[in-house]
């Protein structure tokens, strides 16, 4: 069964979702429909379940965002439940490395996985990162240190890295 919720940020609204064996969706929401049929692509045959934000599963992963945006909690202590190709799993994992207040060029991220050519190939990676703020996509930059490539928007990554330098 996988549960799902909105929740309230000072960063907007965050689509939520947890299988049984951890969260498998943070995301900037923009549109309900398309985040359930995620879902259900990603989850076929599973059931569904809307939970009431600030109960259940979904509560503690919801408790850290907070504290995390507020400044109060620098790493995340939630099960993650991630699907992707070998690739995508190998770069987010890699991604999970990179420490609060830190940021890695993707070419940098390419070079630690080995395969010092695929700094695109990352950047497709990290665009479908399933979990944002967890998997800290915000953290990688452009070559020089651009800021660029934040499926969340500039300002939200802009927001980020402040908060982190703070």
């Amino acid at each position: 069964m996988i549960r799902w919720s909105v929740c309230d940020t000072i960063l907007g609204k965050l689509f939520l979702a947890s299988s049984t064996r951890g969260v498998c969706r943070l995301s900037f929401l923009e549109e309900l429909e398309p985040e359930l049929d995620w879902l259900k692509t990603r989850f076929p045959g599973e059931e569904i379940v809307r939970e009431p934000a600030g109960c259940g599963r979904l509560h503690r992963v919801e408790a850290e965002v907070h504290e995390y945006l507020s400044g109060r909690r620098r790493t995340f202590n939630v099960a993650l439940d991630l699907k992707g190709t070998p690739f995508q799993l190998a770069v987010w994992q890699e991604l999970l490395k990179v420490q609060y207040g830190e940021t890695v060029t993707y070419g940098e991220l390419a070079a630690r996985l080995g395969r010092p050519r695929a700094a695109r190939a990352v950047g497709r990676a990290l665009h479908l990162n399933p979990v944002a703020l967890i998997v800290p996509c915000h953290r990688v930059l452009g070559a020089h240190g651009a800021l660029v490539g934040y499926a969340g928007g500039q300002e939200r990554k802009r927001f980020l890295l402040e908060l982190e330098r703070a």
